[in-house]
């Protein structure tokens, strides 16, 4: 025969696929634990600078000496000033003009900020004109110099009302002079306000003054911050470059201190955004923290380390007591140079990257729903053809496109299991059996290293051409098992068709083949989990929900749900078996304080730092400052305990089976969308949604996901990261008149909420009519994209 019906492909070949997959990741597991630390390859290189640090010595925090403290008289001209015991006011009208109007007030002094190096600032300025702190000194000739520079922190602050300052000076005027500064004779004070921005103003100097710290080593008392200095550090080179510091903490500190790590090198102070204000609680005392290096101008706010290269913890509230560092891994990069195209080769590469991401995929998907949606059976022939064209569509964008951010943190990791045999280039947010996953479908290229295999590289990626497969193989093939299962639940050609609007889906292909991330496997669990619930094996689906789990907590969800109906049923042996599912994601030490972390960071607990749990900068309510307010409720974790209580009731009630375990799977994964910190979490509402369309046989839903998807992505290459960013690792946009909107962002948060909400609506309601659905949807989109880009894009700019 040349047809085979959908069902004989499904439960037959497909079974087969399922226990080969089974017997490929064994020995993929094998193959990564015999051969971890044997590629020779030098193409990372991971030093522990732990056994070079001295003994810890810190700045206590009750030790402060005052050798200035302004009395807020002799500010001139004084004109629109009043002075008392305890503050210097300043208040005006600035009025309109055309360019930036200033007020500025100056004072002669005689500090040594060699003896007294630290600068505390409190001032209270009305919002919308902003002010600065400038200083002067003299050569010895009584020439006049500046102490400062246009850009330093000091400079061109924002009002905010009340915010206190506190500034290393020794360090800021190096930045300034590039010498060392010992005294500082002249202060300025100056208030600014845009052009034609006409306003009153009102400026409070409440505290300004000159002090110094004094520093002992480490005895378990309360310091402002603890340092440590090394010996014999590695050194970025032309060759190789200095990608990230792993460090493994232990912290004692008053209970919620946070605390931020800096590097000196020199002169040059590191920070990073990752390892700022990291929350202490004494439930979780010990963790891994990843350092990514920023040479920003920083604002160091306490004494300068005794030496020339140091690690520095510094308590930006509460204090210090003390610091322990079991390792502090230095892992260095080879140094990539991004080629310089013409405008010709970068038009080429961007078409190229529009037509497999969007053009090719679309064009076969909508092909596909017009061609199966109505029939009964499905020819073996056209899935084999839509698998063929999912495929390559994410090898082509796999190979030649990359975020650069979150790759180098995929490649650190790789390479230092197969390099080095050490784990510890694989700590983070993401959980640790995450990234043994991507070993394993990284092994076959470690193989071909060993064999000798020399890779080619392209465009300035960190990654080979082959080794950028490999190194996003593990969600790719997540995406190629999840259009398998689909194909198991239903055995007529609309479920064919939503299995293909999700292989084909242009959000898919973008999050495992070009993002490189590993949604798709979480969601792979949960629907083989979903598939054998509905077939009454929950012993087989708690595991599969467990492991879903052990990648991102989500996976909990339907494990939770199904423990509550197992247990009101009262199947208690079923229950005990499922329950034992549990014990992977405990008995493994790394995975389980790591989970334990997480739990306690969506609960509320102070023991994370990355706002997980809050709206962010691509959502509707983090993007529009008028809806910040919403944040101080924690929107995330009110409507899933929410969600969570009607699930509980629905148990109770004994309306909970298969189909309600999905709905609650997609109703989350939306509040996850509007409400986290995560983009990328947004995923988890394109395979759910399309397994509720197959089960509840929803064509309306499924025909949505498609349109949903592509807009998603869309936006997302747009005006999440940039086009230029994704393929050629710089900033900048390729199409500015799309990719360079100032208020991109907004348009990203108010489409995707709105396409939510939409999604919700179809959830319970819709017309059922597929190809209605499609074209209305579609229509929708494009015209709500053009009302908003001309809107925000163009018009409010």
């Amino acid at each position: 025969m040349n047809f085979a019906s959908l069902p004989v492909f499904a439960r037959k070949n497909l079974r087969r696929i399922e226990a080969i997959a089974i017997i490929v990741a064994i020995i993929g597991a094998a193959i990564t634990l015999a051969i971890g630390g044997s590629v020779r390859s030098d193409t990372i290189r991971i030093v522990d600078v732990s056994n070079s640090m001295s003994s810890p010595y810190g700045e206590l925090s009750s030790s402060s000496v005052v050798g200035y403290d302004d009395n807020y008289s002799g500010w001139v001209p004084s004109q629109n000033t009043q002075v008392n015991k305890n503050s210097l006011l300043v208040s005006g009208v600035f009025q309109n003009a055309s360019t930036w109007t200033a007020v500025s007030f100056f004072k002669t002094v005689n500090v040594n900020i060699t003896a007294f190096p630290i600068l505390t600032v409190s001032a209270n300025l009305t919002t919308g004109p902003r002010y600065g702190v400038r200083f002067f000194s003299q050569y010895p000739n009584g020439t006049e110099y500046n102490v400062w520079w246009e850009g330093s922190p000091l400079d061109h602050r924002s009002g905010i009302g009340y915010e206190s300052l506190r500034v290393n000076m020794q360090r800021e005027a190096f930045l300034a002079t590039n010498h060392t500064v010992q005294t500082i004779n002249k202060m300025a004070l100056y208030i600014e306000d845009p052009p034609y921005s006409p306003q009153s103003f009102q400026f409070t100097l409440s505290k300004l003054s000159f002090e110094n710290d004094s520093l002992e080593q480490v005895s378990n008392k309360q310091y402002r911050a603890i340092y440590f200095d090394l010996k014999n550090v590695p050194q970025e080179n032309a060759s190789w470059s200095l990608n990230k510091v792993d460090y493994g903490l232990t912290v004692q500190a008053t209970q919620g201190t946070t605390f931020s790590i800096y590097f000196f090198d020199g002169p040059v102070l590191y920070a990073s955004t990752t390892a700022a204000r990291q929350l202490y609680n004494s439930l979780t005392p010990s963790s891994q923290i990843t350092f990514y290096p920023n040479v920003q101008p920083q604002i160091f706010p306490e004494l300068l380390p005794l030496s020339n290269t140091s690690i520095v913890f510094v308590a930006t509230s509460g204090t210090l007591q003390g610091v322990t560092v079991q390792y502090a891994n230095f892992e260095f990069l080879p140094t990539r140079l991004t080629p310089d195209l013409t405008q010709q080769p970068l038009g080429l590469y961007y078409v190229y990257f529009i037509f497999f991401l969007f053009l090719l995929p679309v064009g076969i998907a909508i092909l596909v729903f017009r061609e199966f949606l109505s029939r009964k059976l499905v020819p073996r022939a056209s899935i084999v053809a839509v698998l063929i064209v999912g495929v390559l569509c994410r090898i082509a964008l796999a190979a030649t496109t990359a975020h650069v951010f979150d790759i180098n943190v995929v490649l650190t990791s790789t390479r230092g299991w197969f390099q080095y045999r050490t784990p510890v280039g694989s700590f983070g947010p993401t959980l640790p059996f995450t990234f043994f996953l991507y070993w394993i479908f990284y092994s076959p290229y470690a193989l071909l290293q060993l064999g000798g295999f020399q890779d080619v590289q392209f465009l300035g990626h960190a990654a080979g051409l082959v080794e950028a497969v490999f190194v996003k193989l593990f969600p790719m093939v997540m995406d190629v098992t999840t259009f398998a299962l689909f194909l198991r639940f239903r055995k007529d050609g609309a479920s064919f068709v939503w299995a293909t609007f999700y292989l084909l889906n242009p959000f898919s292909i973008f999050v495992s083949s070009v993002w490189g991330q590993y949604e798709a496997a979480t969601m792979t669990l949960i629907i083989w989990g979903v598939y054998w619930m509905s077939r009454k094996k929950n012993a087989i689906a708690a595991l599969a929900f467990v492991v879903s789990g052990m990648l991102e907590l989500f996976g909990f969800l339907p494990y939770l749900l199904l423990l509550l109906k197992t247990t009101r049923m009262r199947q208690y042996k079923p229950l005990a078996i499922a329950a034992l599912a549990i014990l992977p994601a405990v008995l493994y030490y790394p995975e389980g304080y790591s989970i334990f972390r997480l739990i306690l960071g969506f609960a509320g607990f102070n023991v994370i730092n990355s706002g997980l749990s809050q709206p962010g900068r691509f959502s509707l309510f983090g993007t529009f400052p008028q809806l910040s307010f919403v944040s101080q409720f924690k929107p995330l974790l009110l409507t899933t305990a929410l969600v969570f209580g009607w699930a509980i009731f629905d148990t109770y009630r004994r309306r909970m089976d298969t189909e309600r375990i999905v709905f609650y799977g997609v109703v989350t994964s939306v509040l996850f969308l509007v409400f986290t910190n995560l983009i990328a979490l947004w995923f988890w509402v394109l395979p759910i949604a399309l397994l509720y369309a197959i089960m509840k046989q929803k064509n309306d839903l499924g025909a949505f996901m498609l349109v949903f998807g592509t807009t998603i992505a869309f936006l997302e290459v747009s005006y999440a990261f940039g086009s230029n960013y994704l393929i050629f690792g710089q900033f900048g946009a390729i199409v500015p008149g799309i990719e360079g909107l100032i208020n991109g962002r907004k348009i990203l948060s108010i489409m995707a909420t709105s396409f939510s909400v939409m999604l919700l609506f179809f959830l319970k309601y819709g017309s059922g009519q597929a190809k209605e659905t499609l074209l209305r949807t579609a229509g929708v989109a494009v015209l709500m994209y053009l009302l908003l880009y001309f809107w925000l894009g163009v018009f409010f700019v």
